[in-house]
């Protein structure tokens, strides 16, 4: 276990040293595809069409139409699953295609919007070649496609086995999932960050199976008699060993290994109690360390996720908190020229009050010193 945390926390730091960096690149890259999306659409009423259209079925968030729209589509891949396993009971199952089963009806309708979702991002896509080979896509593609090829071909299906398989492909639909939620895009990309640890648990299970399932057939039929007559390992009680050869001791060691254990196969003489205890405590350190960097990858991949998150937090804070001081300086801008208003508004008031009260004063004079017989006081 210290030895397991030890290789946990130094893959820990090693990736957490890289996380910021992944961030800041992922979202630049992120702003850079965005930019060449844009500039791939055609300046004019179609090309602003697609770009709304691309948006609205790539980002749920972009508006509540294209997140009530995501909502149901999910609900829909959901329900094409979960037809797909309740079809299977006895008293639904059929092999042959019944086009008038309400499962039937059912899995044409999810077909028909499925297709209408995969044509309508088709035409919207900025990159034709680009779409088509997206993993993702593929898988949308994989989803609706069996279902036309049965409507294709018909009763030209020869051998139930391919009916089986074509129908199975069905419950690639569940993958569909993954571009809608989070968590499945973050367990992808710490699959992608954690690689040399998936790469090292394959070859240290690998490794360590080959070498567990030949030292286990060699110990069990140590103690065995080969029988010519039907190429048989017996015990000398008479019974079959499991341990038949190498590849059949193989999966003894795979269940042995990860401590499974199901117990279907298991030695009964004492070198293989032996071999199979050295097994069992060996699988656990071979598993331990790959399973270990494994960890160390979510981890950095989920605090990778969040300061994104964190970033985006930031940025939509600062946004608005220019947008309030935008908004505070215009008020302030606008109170101003209020104030300069009613100043001047003052000023223009007090000069027509000062000419009111001079046209009162003097004009009364004015007229009066016209009339015959007026004396002015200013002449005593």
């Amino acid at each position: 276990m210290g030895t397991s945390s030890a290789v946990l926390d130094a893959e820990s730091r090693e990736l957490n040293d890289l996380a910021d960096s992944d961030i800041e690149e992922e979202e630049d890259k992120n702003a850079t595809l965005k930019d060449d999306e844009v500039l791939a659409w055609s300046n004019n009423c179609l090309g602003r069409f697609r770009h709304r259209m691309w948006i609205f079925w790539e980002d749920p968030l972009s508006s509540k139409p294209a997140l009530f729209v995501t909502i149901f589509y999910m609900g829909l891949i959901l329900t094409s699953v979960m037809s797909f396993i309740i079809e299977t009971s006895p008293e639904f199952y059929s092999e042959d295609e019944d086009k008038s089963s309400p499962f039937y009806i059912l899995e044409a309708v999810i077909v028909g919007f499925f297709t209408v979702e995969y044509l309508l991002r088709f035409f919207a896509c900025p990159y034709k070649l680009r779409f088509l080979i997206a993993p993702m896509n593929i898988i949308d593609l994989l989803a609706i496609l069996p279902f036309y090829l049965t409507l294709m071909i018909g009763s030209g299906i020869s051998g139930i086995a391919v009916i089986r398989v074509i129908r199975l492909t069905r419950v690639l639909r569940l993958l569909k999932l993954g571009k809608h939620s989070a968590g499945a895009m973050m367990f992808i990309k710490a699959i992608q960050r954690g690689k040399r640890g998936l790469f090292m648990l394959v070859f240290m299970v690998t490794f360590g199976v080959i070498i567990f399932s030949s030292i286990e057939y060699y110990a069990e039929t140590a103690s065995c008699t080969f029988s010519e007559a039907d190429d048989t390992w017996y015990y000398d009680d008479g019974d079959a060993t499991p341990f038949q050869s190498i590849p059949h001791s193989m999966w003894w060691a795979i269940v042995t290994m990860t401590t499974v254990g199901y117990g279907d196969v298991y030695p009964i003489t004492g070198a293989g109690y032996a071999f199979g205890a050295i097994t069992a405590l060996c699988g656990i350190v071979i598993v331990s360390f790959p399973v270990a960097m494994l960890s160390a990858a979510f981890l950095a991949e989920y605090q990778a996720a969040k300061g994104s998150a964190d970033r985006r937090q930031k940025k939509q804070r600062a946004r608005c908190l220019s947008n309030f001081e935008e908004f505070h300086q215009a008020a302030d801008e606008l109170e101003l020229t209020l104030v300069k208003g009613l100043d001047a508004s003052s000023k223009t008031a007090r000069k027509a009050s000062r000419l009111s009260q001079a046209f009162f004063l003097f004009v009364p004079k004015y007229l009066n010193s016209n009339q015959p017989g007026y004396t002015s006081q200013l002449d005593y």
